[in-house]
């Protein structure tokens, strides 16, 4: 009868893994697994924040502009991690450690809007989607931010705008919906939609159309609706409607031009047009069509003056009661 033999030692001073006992090998095992899930692509070192910055290093088309505002973020948030230690670990996972501010967005729009339906790696690859395939896109996220610090005397960096600024994150949000809407992707797009107004409570559905420069002020309350068209460096302040008038399949909601300043509260129904440089005064009511270069306020809505200049980038809302009112009656 054969006799099992035992197994060969291993060499003297030499100890394999397979002589070791069986807790320990798999302790060992263990220890390799996790230093291999901690390795980052690229030779860089984990960051330890909730969303790894995997697109750091995606490459993106042109903008149009110099990128000032991205070098001038990124010279902010490194002056501010100096100031405030406290903020250093944020500073760097939200800004520094990122190479474009299109990364920057999509990782701190990640870590805002991610919900248990929707992780933070699937929101930060749908903003990096949308941000690289449109120039429109990238040059838009640009300029709205140079809208609220020349516009918002309470917001001082670029920074501010990206890390703490609801009226921003809700109108990024409103970008890629629009852009996942016209594309036909409309449930995801609605999806997108009451992510933002649960997070921002900021309602702007995903079919309106708003242009660049477009500054939000505060934020909370305000309602845009599915055929809203909205011109180019316009303000709107808190708790504003931009409503329809309630039929549906229909072209149902305002036209709003360039230059425009809507201030909190205002009511705006119906299938009307705005015309460029209007005041519209807090807590109106228009339901008609307002001329351009009008400033009209009350309940319902009558002219009470005549605008100059571009009412949304001085964010006066005044007017000149001296004025002729002829033909400007709305």
């Amino acid at each position: 009868r054969a006799e099992l033999q035992p197994a060969a030692a291993a060499p003297r001073g030499r100890m394999t893994l397979l002589g070791r006992s069986r807790p320990l090998q798999l302790l060992l095992l263990l220890l390799l697994a996790a230093a291999a899930a901690l390795r980052v692509p690229g030779g860089r070192k984990p960051t330890g924040n909730r969303v790894a910055p995997r697109h750091a290093t995606f490459t993106f088309g042109p903008v149009v502009e110099a990128d000032e505002v991205w070098t001038t973020m990124r010279a902010e948030a490194e002056k501010s991690a100096a100031e405030e230690p406290l903020l250093v670990s944020f500073l760097h996972s939200t800004i520094l450690n990122h190479n474009s501010l299109e990364s920057a967005i999509a990782f701190h729009m990640a870590n805002k809007m991610a919900s248990p339906s929707m992780i933070s790696t699937q929101v930060q690859a749908l903003f990096m989607d949308a941000l690289n395939e449109s120039e429109n896109f990238r040059r838009s996220v640009r300029r709205d931010i140079r809208a609220v610090v020349e516009r918002d005397p309470a917001t001082q960096t670029y920074m501010d705008v990206l890390l703490y600024f609801k009226g921003f994150h809700a109108l990024l949000a409103h970008r890629v919906a629009h852009k996942l809407w016209k594309n036909g992707r409309t449930v995801l797009a609605s999806f997108l939609h009451s992510q933002a107004n649960s997070k921002f409570q900021i309602d702007i559905h995903p079919g309106a159309r708003l242009g660049d420069g477009l500054f939000i002020d505060h934020g909370t309350g305000i309602v845009i609706g599915e055929t809203v068209v909205v011109g180019q460096n316009v303000s709107i302040l808190h708790h504003v409607t931009l409503g329809g008038s309630g039929r549906k399949n229909v072209d149902r909601h305002p036209k709003i031009g360039d230059n425009v300043l809507i201030g909190a509260g205002a009511s705006i129904l119906g299938p009307i047009d705005i015309g460029d440089s209007v005041v519209v005064g807090a807590g109106s009511m228009v339901q008609s069509h307002v001329a351009p270069h009008t400033v009209v306020a009350g309940v319902p809505a009558r002219v009470i003056g005549k605008a100059a200049g571009k009412p949304s980038a001085e964010m006066k809302q005044e007017f000149n009661p001296g004025v002729n009112m002829d033909g400007m009656g709305i």
